[in-house]
């Protein structure tokens, strides 16, 4: 079919009657959001002259994520849950409010360009007294195959409140494109609060 079959007015007309514009019942702001969330997608579907299959797939898709209970994942996975995170960040950002941890989908003690260590890694700076605690694994895919050429991610931050450090430990891998076991990463549990090193 081709596009823009449906003129704006008719999909105002339409969203507005579905979301319940046209009576005094009902919260207005759950009426608006509705109304501003109908017309937008009614629009996209004329624009991009979404098909029948594509839309009922959608559909489909979502009953079973709903079904899965896994919506809270998909928020996350297509990113707005992040952008949620940039409005409160500008929103505090022009209220003078400053400090504190990002906020960020990857994790406060996430921390970007951390150095990649092959085999094994020590996450903190070795100096506390602790007991040592040994990880040691292989990612696999949902075949239970070995996943050739991953990055784990692997985060540790000494006392929880004081200091982050953060170290990739990448899996290597065989000609044959199989991960072998990603070694072992030590993390010492520290009693005293200071800045540790990543290796």
């Amino acid at each position: 079919m081709p596009a823009n079959l449906i003129k704006n007015d008719v999909i105002a007309a339409l969203a507005a009657r579905a979301a319940g514009l046209d009576n005094r019942g009902g919260d207005p702001r759950l009426k608006q959001v509705a109304n501003r969330l109908l017309t937008d997608l009614m629009v996209a579907i004329d624009e991009l002259d979404i098909s029948m299959d594509e839309f009922w797939a959608g559909v489909a898709y979502i009953g079973q994520a709903g079904k899965a209970n896994e919506l809270g994942l998909i928020v996350p996975g297509i990113v707005l849950e992040h952008f949620l995170d940039l409005r409160l960040d500008e929103a505090e950002r022009r209220a003078g409010v400053a400090g504190g941890t990002p906020r960020t989908i990857e994790g406060p003690l996430y921390v970007a360009g951390a150095p990649i260590a092959k085999g094994e890694a020590r996450l903190d700076d070795g100096t506390d007294d602790g007991e040592v605690l040994f990880m040691e694994g292989q990612v696999r895919d949902v075949a239970g195959k070995p996943v050739g050429g991953a990055i784990v991610d692997v985060w540790h931050d000494n006392t929880m409140a004081c200091t982050r450090s953060a170290i990739r430990n990448r899996p290597t891998t065989t000609c044959g494109g199989a991960s072998e076991p990603t070694g072992r990463v030590a993390i010492a549990s520290a009693r005293s609060c200071r800045p540790c090193r990543p290796n």
